[in-house]
C-alpha cells in the first residue's frame, strides 16, 4: 500500500507558497520558477486526487487482476502514479527538471525522473517493458518553458512520439493519453483542439472506441 507523509507535504506547500508570495506579481526571469508557481495548484490534494482517480478508472486500472507497470509521461507531482500504487501497481514518472515536482513526488513515494519528452527524440533506452504508458493533460507538445520549442507539434512529431511510446510497451500494453487543449473550446462544443487539425483525426483513428472526447486508449498494435 502506498503511503505519503502528510506533514512533509503540508510543509512543502507552505514553503513554496511563501517563496511565490515573496516574488509577488513581478515576473521572474526563471522559466522553471514561473512554471512551478503556475503548477503549485497541485498541492491541493483533494482536488487532484479526485481528478486523477477518474482518469485511473477510465484507464481500467482500478479493476485489473494483475499489477501493471506504468510509465507516466509529463507526470508533474506524481499524483496519478501515487493513486496507481495505492492499487498495487508500480511505475516511474518522467518530467522536466523541477525541484518542486521532485520533492512533491518524493513525499508521495513516487519514482520520479528528469526526462523531458522532446519532438522527434526517443526516450532513453532504459524506459522499456511497460504495461501502460500514461500521458495526462500533457503540454510537452507545446511547452513554452524548459527545453522544448514554443512551436506546437504537427502530425509528424505526434507520429514519432506515438511510435516511440509503442516500442516501450509490452505486447498487450496500451497508451492512455489525455492531450491538453490547444485552445479551450467555446460554447458547448466538446473536444480537443490542435493547431494542426490532422492530429485529432489521427488519434481518433487509432484509439479504441470510447464515449470520451478527451481521452484515448491506444493499444500497442496501433502504435508500432
Amino acid at each position: 500500500m502506498a503511503e505519503m507523509d502528510l506533514v512533509a507535504w503540508d510543509g512543502l506547500r507552505d514553503e513554496y507558497a511563501a517563496r511565490f508570495a515573496a516574488q509577488g506579481d513581478e515576473r521572474s526571469p526563471d522559466k522553471i520558477f514561473r512554471m512551478e508557481k503556475n503548477y503549485s495548484k497541485y498541492f491541493d490534494l483533494e482536488k487532484w486526487f479526485s481528478y486523477h482517480a477518474r482518469l485511473l478508472m477510465l484507464a481500467g486500472l482500478h479493476q485489473t487482476e494483475e499489477p501493471k507497470r506504468i510509465l507516466d509521461l509529463g507526470c508533474g507531482s506524481g499524483v496519478f502514479l501515487f493513486l496507481c500504487q495505492c492499487l498495487g501497481h508500480t511505475g516511474t514518472g518522467l518530467d522536466i527538471e523541477s525541484d518542486m515536482y521532485r520533492r512533491m513526488a518524493r513525499t508521495l513515494g513516487v519514482d520520479w525522473r528528469v526526462a523531458p519528452v522532446l519532438a522527434n527524440t526517443p526516450l532513453d533506452k532504459e524506459f522499456v517493458g511497460f504495461d501502460v504508458i500514461s500521458a495526462l493533460a500533457i503540454k510537452f507538445d507545446r511547452l513554452d518553458w524548459g527545453p522544448q520549442s514554443e512551436e506546437p507539434w504537427g502530425l509528424q512529431e505526434w507520429q514519432f512520439f506515438l511510435n516511440d511510446a509503442g516500442s516501450r510497451l509490452n505486447p498487450e500494453g496500451y497508451l492512455f493519453i489525455k492531450p491538453n487543449y490547444w485552445q479551450h473550446p467555446k460554447g458547448t462544443e466538446p473536444g480537443i483542439y490542435f493547431k494542426d487539425e490532422r492530429i485529432l483525426d489521427f488519434l481518433q483513428g487509432i484509439s479504441l472506441p470510447s464515449d470520451s472526447v478527451a481521452e484515448y486508449i491506444i493499444p500497442k498494435s496501433a502504435l508500432v
